[in-house]
């Protein structure tokens, strides 16, 4: 997606509402990624730092917790199977 599409989404609830969902599901995934590395490239001077797993839980309920919030304030509407943590 062109950045001018994503600023013409943004103007409209829906659109909105779109980029909010995409945007938590692409942190879900780097979440889901964190700790670990295919080794196509070097890792950074210090390592690749090790997360443990109440850690990633935590940071996909911060997700959770963003996304419920921002569509509270885009439409009101929240899907409570979607958004589901703990």
């Amino acid at each position: 997606m062109q950045f001018e599409d994503e600023q013409r989404l943004s103007k409209k609830w829906r659109g909105r509402r779109l980029l909010a969902c995409r945007a938590a599901d692409t942190f879900d995934r780097i979440i889901d990624e964190l700790g670990l590395d295919d080794g196509s490239d070097l890792p950074p001077d210090s390592g690749i730092p090790k997360i443990t797993e109440g850690l990633r839980i935590e940071l996909h309920n911060q997700v959770a917790v963003l996304l419920r919030m921002i569509l509270t304030m885009n439409d009101n509407a929240t899907s409570g199977s979607r958004l589901q943590r703990w």
